[in-house]
């Protein structure tokens, strides 16, 4: 396991408000009904995690791409919700990297963005979800 921080906001930290490691140091993503958020929006974030936590899911939100990036590799989650324009890292980039390093032990990939996806990014992930979506768009692609 990656050691992360796990806090309810703020860029770099771990939003965990509806998944049962909000008090370990340590988070596992292997959890079978594990999603990991990566997107630099706290208000998006925070939206998907409440709503898939309320859907039973077990959510992650982590607004530092480099710092989700070793988490994911480190410990796959069963899926990664993952947004194309960020700051630090561009979101293709990070699919193209989790791909390389874990092959067919890859979590499954949806790219949320208010932005198309290149061709070649959206080859890569299993899902597009282009924002704003329905919750009910995001579950389906779950």
């Amino acid at each position: 396991m990656v050691p992360l921080s796990v806090s309810t906001r703020g860029l770099g930290g771990i939003s965990a408000e509806h998944a049962d490691a909000t008090r370990a140091s340590m988070v596992s993503l292997s959890n079978p009904r594990t999603v990991v958020v990566l997107d630099d929006e706290v208000p998006i974030g925070d939206a998907v995690s409440r709503f898939l936590g309320m859907s039973g899911w077990h959510v992650l939100v982590c607004y530092d791409p480099a710092r989700g990036l070793d988490a994911v590799i480190a410990d796959p989650p069963f899926a990664l919700l993952v947004d194309l324009k960020m700051p630090s890292m561009h979101g293709g980039t990070l699919v193209r990297r989790v791909r390389e390093a874990l092959g067919p032990d890859s979590p499954r990939i949806v790219i949320i963005s208010a932005h198309q996806p290149t061709p070649e990014d959206a080859a890569l992930a299993d899902g597009v979800l282009r924002k704003p979506f329905r919750p009910s768009e995001l579950e389906n692609l779950l």
